[in-house]
């Protein structure tokens, strides 16, 4: 059976970040998904105000994929990607969880955020 490479849309709008929060989403992967192979989770950060003492937690189904540095010097634009464990992602609904924690200031911009996953056909 072919395998070939899909994604899910989780979110392509701006939500800016500031302080510490928890934003969550929902989206669908395809009933066909190979979900014993890696994914890839990516997005778009845009830092506009310098960071101090806050991080950002990305969490995939209750499980951390990635964290995002606790300190910036500067304004930057980031894209993030990152390899998704196998069996992180679901077949069906799948929640997507950002959590900014710290007592610090910055403000970030996440958005255009996506998830690239192996379904066979």
């Amino acid at each position: 059976m072919p395998r070939i490479a899909d994604y899910s849309i989780i979110t392509d709008h701006v939500r800016t970040f500031q302080g510490s929060t928890t934003e969550e989403w929902n989206f669908g992967v395809i009933i066909d998904t190979h979900s014993a192979s890696h994914g890839v989770f990516m997005c778009r950060l845009h830092i506009t105000q310098q960071l101090q003492d806050l991080n950002m937690r990305f969490f995939l189904n209750g499980r951390q994929i990635f964290r995002f540095p606790e300190e910036n010097k500067g304004r930057d634009i980031f894209t993030i990607h990152e390899i998704i464990n196998p069996n992180h992602l679901r077949r069906g609904t799948n929640t997507f969880t950002v959590v900014v924690e710290g007592n610090g200031a910055g403000r970030i911009n996440f958005s255009d955020a996506f998830v690239m996953f192996q379904r066979d056909i």
